[in-house]
This record gives structure tokens, C-alpha cells and sequence, in this order.
């Protein structure tokens, strides 16, 4: 009897431990739905073509925020109406940034009006590309929100 107990407890033992080694890799490979932005999911079910909000590594302009602010500023142009309207205020500006780095689907959160809105956008759509986010060490499409500060100067 005691050979028999024995040998259920070494056969369940070895049990566990072969399941515990065994890796699980499907989970990683599967996007974390929490972390998913399934507003701007793309008609295929391939995960390679979801939108994350979140990612292990985040999208970041080439050079960083320095270098994104130096694009801003050289670049804006303050619309006409804005400035005879005395309009200022942050346009905040939603986007996505591709696994190649290019930016879509830009779109406005909150604008402010007096052409502000447009030219935010004509902003972001005439960026160089970025470096694109990573999610379990694949490139994936990030959405990312950004304001651009109008202020008459």
C-alpha cells in the first residue's frame, strides 16, 4: 500500500512539475485587451493591425520632446482669425502613430476654434515619421494624444 501511495505522489509530482515547466507563450503573443483601443480597430482580426493606448515602450518622436517642441514652434503658423479674435488656448489632438512610424487618423479631442483646430491638425498629419511603440518586442500602432499650445506672442 505504501509503494502505491508512493507512486501516486511522485506520478502527481512529476505531473506539476512538467505542466509548471511547460512555458505559456500564447498569452504572450495575445494583445492585453485592458490596454486595447477597440474604437479604431481595423476590420481584420489580426493582432499585428490592432491600436494600442498603452505599450511597453511608447511611440516618441525622433529626438525626443525637445526635438517635437523645435517641430512645433518652427512650424505652426498662428491663424489670421485667431489672432484678430485674440483666440489662444491648447488644441488637444489625437492620433495614431503606425508600426512604420507614420502618423493617421489624426483627429481633434477639444479644439478652440478661429482655425486653430485645422492648423493642429495640419500639424500633426505634415510630421516626420516617428519611432514607432513596441508591445512584446513587435513594433505595433499606438494611439497618442498630444495639445499644441496657441498663444499670441
Amino acid at each position: 500500500m505504501k509503494k502505491i501511495i508512493t507512486l501516486i505522489t511522485i506520478m502527481l509530482f512529476c505531473a506539476v512539475a512538467a505542466q509548471s515547466q511547460t512555458p505559456d507563450c500564447s498569452l504572450k503573443q495575445l494583445p492585453d485587451e485592458r490596454f486595447l483601443d477597440n474604437s479604431n480597430k481595423k476590420a481584420q482580426n489580426d493582432t499585428t493591425e490592432q491600436i494600442y493606448s498603452v505599450v511597453e515602450q511608447m511611440p516618441e518622436f525622433l529626438g525626443g520632446d525637445v526635438e517635437l517642441l523645435k517641430y512645433l514652434r518652427s512650424n505652426i503658423q498662428y491663424p489670421e482669425e485667431a489672432t484678430r479674435l485674440k483666440i489662444e488656448g491648447k488644441v488637444f489632438v489625437s492620433f495614431v502613430v503606425e508600426k512604420d512610424g507614420s502618423i493617421a487618423n489624426a483627429k481633434v479631442l477639444r479644439g478652440i476654434g478661429g482655425g486653430c483646430d485645422e492648423e493642429a491638425l495640419r500639424l500633426i498629419q505634415n510630421m516626420p515619421k516617428w519611432v514607432p511603440g513596441k508591445q512584446g518586442g513587435k513594433f505595433v500602432n499606438v494611439k497618442y494624444n498630444l495639445p499644441i499650445v496657441f498663444k499670441n506672442e
